[in-house]
């Protein structure tokens, strides 16, 4: 009687063993069913260009990673990454996932797959991505799903270093600065504030009384410019270098035979000034305010504003 009992007490401890595994398993094979179909309605959301939908897939702390871009870790920042992602001209993306894992706690999961986008490159040409991406799910409280870290990049090859990254003679990419002045980006310093442009001007005209917080070296290709403050004239070949604490007006000259183009690596900010001596404050220019200012232009341009991605350092 005694032996009977105790194999029945294991039948019944096995039998509850096994059916706390299946329960556990079918739990879990639930989830990524659920993550899966989750993940797809997103790309959907994503496909009909619904921003507005497509960011509440997102945890309120949630981490977005897009390639050669910093992190946004704000609400705001990734509502305008994604804005800009599916607003731009020719933009259109999907992606599909290839693998779910949901951990053993039944709150995170990480999802995997990959992606297509189509987008429209600088030169205004149709141009393909694809790449692979992985977010982490995470239970809220209320029992909803949502994204806490999300990031992707591109299975294509870098563009060679030989590539070019400014066309002076394509006057789509020039961004207007001032009267008759232009610029073409080249790198905006994410670190220290700083950039490097083309400068382009037509004879006569100028940038206004500015003061540099740091060091800015230049390099003229075309035409005659100078600083009124000074009795120099740069020309083509002309290399110049300004120390940091410098107020001065630039003007290209009247009888320059061509419009100015000159290269300028800028080591900080500027700050606008309303008078040469003793001025005031009128504005502020940096990196950071020159790639919005460029961004916004290549938006209104029908440029893919992604593409000034690349030239973030």
């Amino acid at each position: 009687m005694k032996t009977k009992l105790i194999l029945s007490g294991c039948a019944a401890l096995f039998a509850l063993t096994v059916a706390g595994t299946v329960s556990a398993a079918d739990t879990k094979s639930a989830i990524e069913k659920a993550l899966r179909d989750l993940d797809a309605k997103w790309s959907a959301a994503a496909g009909a260009k619904d921003v507005d939908k497509t960011v509440s897939y997102y945890a309120a702390d949630a981490i977005v990673m897009p390639p050669n871009a910093s992190s946004a870790t704000t609400k705001e920042a990734i509502r305008s990454a994604w804005k800009e992602m599916l607003t731009s001209p020719g933009a259109a993306i999907s992606w599909k996932a290839t693998k779910v894992e949901v951990a053993n706690s039944g709150d995170l999961a990480c999802v995997s797959g990959t992606y297509e986008q189509m987008m429209t490159d600088a030169s205004g040409k149709p141009a393909k991505d694809r790449g692979k991406y992985v977010e982490i799910f995470k239970k809220q409280t209320d029992g909803t799903w949502k994204v806490i870290v999300d990031i992707w990049n591109s299975d294509l090859p870098a563009p060679a270093s030989s590539e070019k990254n400014t066309k002076l003679e394509d006057d789509r990419l020039w961004v207007p600065y001032a009267d008759g002045v232009w610029f073409q980006p080249c790198c905006f310093n994410v670190t220290s504030g700083g950039f490097s442009v083309v400068l382009k001007g037509l004879p006569g005209a100028m940038v206004g009384t500015h003061y540099h917080v740091g060091t800015v070296h230049g390099y003229t290709m075309r035409g005659y410019w100078r600083y009124l403050e000074h009795d120099w004239i740069a020309k083509p070949g002309t290399y110049i270098y300004e120390p940091a604490g410098e107020a001065h007006t630039l003007v290209i000259t009247d009888d320059s035979p061509e419009p100015m183009v000159t290269l300028f690596v800028v080591g900080g900010g500027l700050i606008y000034l309303d008078k040469p001596v003793h001025g005031a404050v009128a504005a502020y220019e940096d990196g950071f305010t020159l790639l919005e200012l460029t961004r916004k232009y290549y938006r209104e341009a029908g440029l893919d504003a992604r593409q000034l991605d690349l030239l973030v350092r």
